[in-house]
């Protein structure tokens, strides 16, 4: 195999690695919603003493980084947002502090379209998956990588 080409394999692995996360991701959160029971609270809403509608914070149970970072890249596109960020309290709390602050839109409006595109974004990632089979893929790609890894 050329250099060129495996280049263009190493990258093609580097870019299926990353669906594959997204694709776990998924079914992390998928499973974690089959074992929650109907009770469970997974949204609190920080009460504050000022009056502000542009402004809340939300206490979202049993979540962590993965959900995080991705709703807070995906708020922070939204022209309305003035600022949007998240804290872990602690490394054994498995929740996030979540924030937004708005130019005067309602802060839980800007949390469910958030929610919305984030979900519509994982949605068509599976599907994509669907349409590409993995399987077949990996194994055209991984076994020509492996053998050339065998002469190093």
């Amino acid at each position: 195999m050329s250099s060129q080409g495996l280049r263009s394999s190493v990258l093609i692995f580097n870019n299926l690695a990353c669906l594959l996360f997204v694709a776990l991701c998924l079914l992390s959160f998928q499973e974690k919603m089959t074992k929650r029971g109907s009770n469970f609270n997974r949204l609190q809403v920080v009460e504050t003493s000022d009056d502000s509608t542009s402004c809340r914070t939300f206490i979202m149970n049993d979540e962590d980084h993965t959900l995080g970072n991705s709703l807070r890249y995906i708020i922070m596109n939204n022209p309305e947002v003035q600022f949007c960020g998240y804290t872990v309290p602690h490394p054994l709390e498995e929740k996030i502090h979540f924030r937004i602050q708005t130019y005067g839109s309602l802060p839980e409006d800007i949390l469910r379209k958030g929610l919305t595109d984030l979900r519509d974004i994982c949605v068509h990632v599976k599907q994509a998956f669907k349409v590409f089979n993995v399987q077949l893929f990996c194994d055209s790609l991984i076994y020509p990588l492996l053998i050339c890894l065998q002469g190093v």
